[in-house]
């Protein structure tokens, strides 16, 4: 099988039937074939919101007649084209690492291998909202639903890969994310408490 009838066939299967995809699939190494998909996932999804800026915003330049404004999108095209992969698979790497901590704590039976690998099944999500993001308004609604809809799969992927319940493979998914965004209130709460402090009575 061709690797692009390989990505289709997987793309359907792990939106269509995730909970069947995880208990079946032994391609389970985070660098061989999921990487392969998650980087086709991210090319896509980059293609597409390069597409969005310039569909969108090239009729808003030409509606103002500026050609700065046109170049300036080109290049924003551009750069969303390129960096959308790259920044994605560093992204899965890190994401992938801090759950992996939890999902050890938790009981994972197997190593950050298998964890990457959820990661990178959970991105065939991504040309979904990239898709439905160019619709104003309903692209937001989409998203939302999308994003849960990804939470469901990793939280699948990772029960059924590490071997644990639903509830800890979903707390070993979300506690990262809790922690970090607690963490980052904390310091604005600080910074905006030091700011205070230095106001005159």
């Amino acid at each position: 099988m061709s690797l692009t009838n390989d990505w289709l066939d997987t793309f359907k299967r792990v939106l269509t039937q995730p909970t069947e995809f995880f208990e079946s699939e032994d391609r389970r190494d985070g660098f061989g074939y999921p990487l392969k998909f998650a980087t086709i996932n991210l090319v896509i999804s980059g293609i597409l919101g390069a597409t969005s800026l310039v569909a969108l915003g090239g009729a808003s330049a030409a509606l103002e007649g500026s050609a700065a404004s046109s170049l300036g999108i080109g290049i924003l095209a551009v750069a969303t084209l390129i960096l959308t992969p790259i920044l994605g698979i560093i992204s899965l790497l890190i994401s992938s690492g801090l759950i992996h901590i939890f999902a050890a704590l938790l009981g994972a039976e197997q190593g950050y291998s298998e964890t990457l690998s959820v990661m990178e099944y959970g991105t065939a999500i991504q040309p979904i909202t990239s898709i439905f993001s160019m619709i104003p308004l309903l692209g937001s609604l989409v998203g939302l639903i999308a994003g849960l809809y990804g939470l469901f799969i990793q939280t699948r992927g990772l029960q059924s890969f590490q071997e644990l319940s639903l509830g800890r493979a979903l707390a070993a998914i979300l506690l990262p994310a809790i922690i970090i965004l607690g963490i980052v209130i904390v310091i604005i709460v600080a910074v905006i408490g030091a700011s205070l402090a230095t106001l005159p009575a």
